[in-house]
């Protein structure tokens, strides 16, 4: 079986959070608390752009080589890095060591946070009301990505030909034709 991960598409993510809101509904038993969320959109105002960060689940993971005390284990089903809460002393030393920041820090309950993937089913992926969360095949998520860069690549060039021939923005399939 292939092994399955998180990915997020930032041009359909419209920043509402849901995302955030549900992450920590789910983990902390019915209580919101967006600060706890394992997923958190960064939003670059000036840009317009959303981007859903979380743990990428690393195949050598810093995270899991930096922990002194080896709290951190592979679910054997999911391949989600997981913190063991009992073992864990709260050095932190694996959210310094963290390449995307992914791993935060309860401090009330003092538990170190990151994506457990909530079992195989992610929640952040069911409740997206954009659809720019996925939890697929490293394999469909890369084609996906590919096609994606493919189409916005020709329907830059299509914009560019009319623009240069003087014509409006053209219709280039069902999905991008006016409503």
């Amino acid at each position: 079986m292939s092994r399955k991960i998180l990915s997020a598409d930032s041009d359909k993510c419209g920043g509402c959070r849901t995302c955030e809101l549900i992450c920590s509904w789910a983990h902390d038993k019915g209580v919101i608390r967006p600060s706890v969320a394992r997923v958190h959109v960064f939003k670059e105002e000036a840009l317009g752009i959303n981007i859903p960060m979380f743990c990428q689940q690393c195949e050598k993971a810093p995270c899991m080589d930096a922990c002194p005390v080896d709290c951190m284990h592979r679910d054997s089903r999911t391949d989600a890095v997981i913190i063991d809460h009992a073992a864990c002393v709260g050095c932190k030393a694996c959210m310094i060591v963290c390449p995307y920041g992914a791993i935060g820090i309860d401090s009330s309950k003092k538990l170190m946070l990151k994506c457990d993937l909530c079992g195989g089913d992610p929640q952040c992926v069911k409740w997206c009301p954009r659809e720019a969360l996925r939890y697929e095949t490293a394999e469909i998520s890369n084609l996906i990505r590919q096609r994606d860069i493919m189409e916005n690549r020709v329907a830059k060039s299509a914009i560019q030909a009319a623009k240069a021939q003087g014509a409006g923005k053209p219709v280039l399939s069902v999905y991008s034709s006016p409503k």
